[in-house]
């Protein structure tokens, strides 16, 4: 038996009774562990009707009732507090759960949590809205440069460890990941690169463990999203480039993806450096073409580009196959997505005539999907925007490439063959042609969250997390 269960049983000034604590305080490390580990698990939390709510009522709670104590009141307090938090963190890194998440104003409640002196409840509140923030919330992190300069201090301290681990356990490759969460939106992008994340990033990206070599070269890529960013990078001392060209040699598909999607971005400015335009010229081809160059190709005899992200493969393929059906010609990568090169990436693009950008909260945060949606607009090409996820609300450079253009929902909300017959005959308005086409399909309802009172006694712990 552990010593925080020891005095949450026995601190003396609640007087609250000791087994109803034990099991609510069991129940609750169960639920860490598990989500921790299993992700149907996860699933299985935020789909309860009630327990996220409960939770971030409870969050909120503690931390209304004790706004200038960063022991939040200490025992049972500061026990429920870590516990609740820690499963918040294990349900969002998935990215799967956003919208419901959001819904449930996940946000709202851990933003205070920002301006707390507990260095552990900092961590996990910046941690989780990493993960949940749109770019208009992002501001609050970016103005708030204290939050993220500390948590670079605790990356700096995990990296340059001998355990690779902070002192509060958190591992290096947690901590670039955090960064890159961080960094989805453009906003964090600079203020991340100023406050000098690039160090403890490049060194970590030299690790022998492949998990952190991974989300360092992936923290890399998103942050090279950025122009100014890239120029940093692109200086001859800054030492990024040899780095991301070293990764670009190893054998690990993911790394050398990342490391090829940072290069990819930085074409412009490598092809402009004396130092590096020889090595974009052999990568890019850089002499010979620009990204407003348009590939000599009649509209009509391209192909319709499927850009999507890997969770909504399997509804795609169905579109996929009514598409063809109708005699559309379609490029889809279904057999080697994460492999796929950027060569490939480019060509499908350049030889397409309709793009269509299938959009999620999933796909703005995906880096790959970034590029080929970037590099379609840059090329001009015809978009047709499809929408894949229920409430989600574009934002950031992929509200901006889909603007005000007409979308069609496939997110659950209408029939499938109702929507998938439009989309067919917008596609061959756009080609000159029309045909009309049927399919049989339906697609699963919307996800709600009733609202709940909050009350975080024994008890009511108990009632709401087994229930």
């Amino acid at each position: 038996m552990n010593d925080n269960f020891q005095y949450l049983l026995t601190e003396e000034e609640d007087d609250s009774d000791n087994k109803a604590w034990s099991a609510a305080y069991l129940l609750l490390i169960h639920i860490v562990n598990f989500t921790d580990i299993n992700q149907k698990l996860s699933k299985l939390v935020v789909n309860h009707p009630r327990f996220v709510k409960f939770s971030c009522g409870v969050i909120q709670q503690i931390g209304s009732k004790y706004p200038n104590d960063d022991t939040f009141g200490g025992g049972k307090n500061k026990t429920i507090l870590d516990n609740l938090m820690t499963i918040m963190h294990n349900v969002a890194q998935t990215g799967a759960h956003a919208v419901a998440l959001r819904s449930a104003h996940v946000v709202e409640v851990f933003i205070p949590y920002l301006k707390t002196n507990s260095d552990d409840i900092k961590i996990y509140a910046l941690s989780v809205l990493a993960e949940l923030m749109d770019e208009n919330e992002a501001k609050s992190l970016e103005a708030n440069h204290k939050s993220i300069e500390y948590f670079l201090g605790i990356f700096n301290e995990a990296v340059d460890s001998d355990d690779g681990r902070s002192s509060d356990g958190w591992s290096s490759g947690e901590l670039a990941h955090v960064v890159r969460q961080i960094a989805r939106n453009d906003v964090n992008k600079k203020t991340l690169v100023n406050l000098g994340c690039l160090a403890p990033l490049e060194k970590l990206a030299m690790s022998n463990d492949m998990k952190e070599k991974r989300e360092a070269a992936r923290a890399i890529w998103t942050l090279s999203f950025d122009e100014e960013n890239q120029v940093k990078m692109v200086q001859e001392d800054s030492g990024t480039v040899d780095l991301l060209l070293e990764l670009h040699r190893q054998t690990d598909r993911k790394v050398k993806k990342a490391s090829n999607g940072a290069l990819w971005n930085m074409r412009k400015k490598l092809n402009e450096s004396e130092k590096y335009s020889k090595i974009a010229k052999e990568m890019f081809n850089m002499e010979t073409k620009s990204d407003g160059d348009q590939i000599t190709r009649n509209k009509a005899d391209g192909h319709v580009m499927i850009s999507y992200q890997w969770g909504n493969q399997k509804l795609l393929i169905r579109i996929k196959e009514c598409l063809r059906r109708n005699n559309i010609k379609v490029w889809m990568d279904v057999d080697d997505m994460q492999g796929s090169t950027l060569a490939a990436m480019a060509r499908a693009v350049e030889e397409a005539s309709i793009v269509l950008v299938c959009f999620s909260k999933k796909y703005k945060d995906s880096d790959n999907c970034r590029a080929e949606a970037e590099y379609a607009f840059q090329q001009k090409k015809t978009i047709i925007p499809l929408k894949m996820e229920l409430g989600y609300k574009p934002d950031g450079w992929l509200g901006f490439i889909i603007g005000t253009k007409l979308f069609f929902d496939f997110s659950g909300k209408y029939p499938f063959e109702h929507k998938v017959e439009g989309l067919v005959k917008e596609i061959q308005s756009k080609l000159n042609r029309i045909v009309p086409t049927k399919v049989n399909n339906t697609m699963s309802s919307e996800y709600t969250v009733p609202d709940e009172k909050v009350s975080y006694s024994p008890v009511s712990l108990i009632s709401f997390i087994v229930r």
